[in-house]
């Protein structure tokens, strides 16, 4: 059992496709052949065409982060940054994808204007970040 499959027991309770988001995945997608749904490090990576959705934490503050910035460096050794992504990969597109302000879809920034959502288990339990607090 590897730690996601230990951690993501309360994944489909918050965990929905928001369709505002998946209509710009679908979009970079569009003309390919073949899709492998990574997600969260599970497979190989891909040398052909990737979409990589993630949290620059380059491009600006989350206030989630002034209440718990390890946050910030939990996720920087779980994901590299985008300029370590262009030197690994060479020449990437980076598209911001805004969150809608009621995006359904429980990641861990799906509820920036609702913050009393974190303060749910159910919710805090389909965000694999939080799992890494020690002092929740």
């Amino acid at each position: 059992m590897t730690r996601y499959d230990s951690i993501s027991h309360g994944y489909a309770a918050v965990r929905k496709t928001d369709p505002r988001i998946a209509s710009q995945i679908n979009a970079a997608l569009e003309d390919c052949r073949t899709i492998v749904n990574v997600g969260a490090g599970t497979a190989d990576p891909i040398r052909r065409r990737s979409i990589i959705f993630t949290f620059g934490t380059s491009v600006g503050g989350f206030w989630l982060t002034d209440y718990f910035p390890e946050m910030i460096e939990i996720d920087a050794k779980a994901m590299p940054s985008i300029s370590e992504l262009r030197q690994h990969m060479g020449g990437i597109d980076v598209i911001d994808v805004p969150i809608p302000h009621d995006c359904i879809d429980g990641f861990w920034g799906a509820y920036w204007r609702r913050p009393e959502a974190y303060l749910q288990a159910e919710v805090r339990k389909g965000i694999s970040l939080f799992s890494n607090l020690v002092h929740l």
